[in-house]
């Protein structure tokens, strides 16, 4: 096994210090992520956009801590489970 590298050794010792806590809706959580699972195999597309948005796209990404290509993923799904539960 490689040695550790200084990330991997402060998140032991934090681990080991009792600092970390589970979420409180751990089930939520799971099916959150398995989400964006999901939204990861789905199929390849190329799309033009304005550099705007491009750039507001990836300011929202970096503040939720994932990436556009997986950001911009969950807005479609969101938007289409929205627009099938409207219609009649």
């Amino acid at each position: 096994m490689s040695p550790l590298d200084l990330e991997e050794q402060e998140i032991i010792e934090s681990l080991e210090n009792g600092e970390w806590q589970s979420v409180p809706n751990v089930a939520q959580e799971i099916q959150r992520y398995q989400s964006y699972a999901q939204a990861a195999n789905l199929e390849s597309i190329s799309i033009d956009l304005p550099t705007s948005d491009f750039q507001s796209l990836s300011v929202l990404a970096e503040q939720t801590g994932i990436s556009v290509k997986l950001l911009m993923a969950n807005v479609l799904h969101q938007y289409i489970i929205h627009q099938s539960s409207v219609q009649p």
